[in-house]
C-alpha cells in the first residue's frame, strides 16, 4: 500500500475496498484476522465495523508445511549458500579482519546469484563469547575460532540457516577449543536425533541434550526454529521443570527446522556455534546443508 504521504486517507480507501469485497463474498462478518498491517490500516478497518484479531496463529501453522515447489526452491537456495561458505572458508587466513572474511561469504553468494544476507553473524576469538556479536574490524589471529551463521536469502526469497565454526590458520586446536566444539557437536547430533514426523515439540524439549551448568547461562535461547522465507514457527523453547510447556504441537512432514547449538566458556572467552537445517520427511529427517565439520576440532569418534 502506497500512502503518498496521506496514510490515514489512503488506509480508509483500502479498508473500504476490503469491506466491500468481504461483504459481497461472505456477507456480514464481525471479525477479520490480520497478519501484518500498519496501525493506520488496522484503525481504518475498525472504522468499517470490523473487530481485528491476530492471524499469526493460523498463518504461522499454515506456512510451516512447505509445498514441493518451496522445498525445491529451498534446495537451490542451500546449494548457492553452501558454495559461498566453501569459498569463504578457502579464503580464511589469519591477518584478515572479520569484515574481510564475511565479505568473502557475501560476495560469493551474490556472485552465485544469491540475494542477500540478513545478519552479520561472523565473529572470531574473544568475539565468539558470548554469542550474537556481529563482525567488525578485529584482525583474526592464528588459532582463533571463527563462527559463521549464514542467515542467507539465496533463491526466490527462501532462507538458508546453518552454522559452522572454523579454526583459523594451520595449527592444531587447543584442548579447551576441542572440548567446546565436541560438546556443541554432541548437542547438535543428540537434538537432531530426537526429531521426526509425529514427534511432539514437548518430547524434544524434555529429552534435549542437557547443557552442562558451566555453559547454561550463555546457551542459545532456543532448541531450534522453523524456517521459510524468514525464521518461522516454531521457536522451540527449552523445557523448564515445574512449568507447563507452551507449545502443544508436533513435527510433521514438509516442515523445515533448524537445530541450534552454542557452547561457550567464560573461562576461555570463546564459544562454538553449530547449526543444521533439517527437512522433516515421512520417515525421518534430511539434513539439507551438506557441509563438513572442522576435523581439527572434532575427534575421530564423533564424526558424522
Amino acid at each position: 500500500m502506497s500512502s503518498n504521504g496521506f496514510t490515514a486517507a489512503e488506509s480508509a480507501v483500502m479498508a473500504n475496498e476490503i469491506a466491500s469485497l468481504v461483504r459481497e463474498r461472505c456477507g456480514e462478518i464481525g471479525t477479520l484476522a490480520v497478519d501484518s498491517l500498519p496501525f493506520a490500516a488496522v484503525d481504518a478497518l475498525r472504522a468499517e465495523g470490523f473487530a481485528i484479531s491476530d492471524a499469526d496463529v493460523l498463518m504461522s501453522r499454515t506456512r510451516r508445511v512447505k509445498l514441493p515447489l518451496e522445498i525445491a526452491y529451498m534446495r537451490e537456495a542451500m546449494r548457492r549458500t553452501v558454495g559461498a561458505v566453501r569459498q569463504m572458508e578457502d579464503a580464511l587466513r589469519p591477518g584478515m579482519t572479520e569484515n574481510e572474511v564475511w565479505s568473502r561469504f557475501v560476495g560469493a553468494l551474490i556472485a552465485g546469484h544469491g540475494e542477500l544476507v540478513s545478519t552479520r553473524l561472523l565473529e572470531s576469538g574473544p568475539n565468539t563469547f558470548p554469542y550474537f556479536n556481529e563482525c567488525g574490524t578485529r584482525v583474526i589471529e592464528a588459532g582463533d575460532l571463527v563462527c559463521l551463521d549464514t542467515d542467507a536469502i539465496a533463491f526466490e526469497s527462501c532462507s538458508v540457516d546453518f552454522s559452522r565454526t572454523f579454526l583459523a590458520g594451520d595449527g592444531p586446536a587447543r584442548p579447551q577449543q576441542r572440548e567446546l566444539y565436541q560438546r556443541a557437536h554432541e548437542q547438535l547430533l543428540h537434538n537432531t536425533s530426537l526429531i521426526g514426523p509425529g514427534v511432539e515439540f514437548e518430547a524434544v524439549a524434555r529429552n534435549a541434550w542437557p547443557v552442562p551448568s558451566e555453559h547454561r547461562s550463555s546457551r542459545y535461547y532456543c532448541i531450534g526454529h522453523g524456517l521459510g522465507m524468514i525464521g518461522e514457527y516454531p521457536n522451540l523453547p527449552f523445557h523448564v521443570e515445574g512449568q507447563p510447556y507452551p507449545l502443544d504441537d508436533e513435527f510433521v512432514p514438509g516442515m523445515v527446522f533448524c537445530v541450534e547449538s552454542y557452547i561457550g566458556s567464560s573461562d576461555s572467552g570463546e564459544g562454538v556455534k553449530l547449526e543444521d537445517q533439517l527437512l522433516i520427511t515421512d520417515t525421518g529427517v534430511e539434513i539439507m546443508n551438506d557441509y563438513p565439520f572442522e576435523e581439527r576440532l572434532l575427534s575421530q569418534t564423533q564424526r558424522r
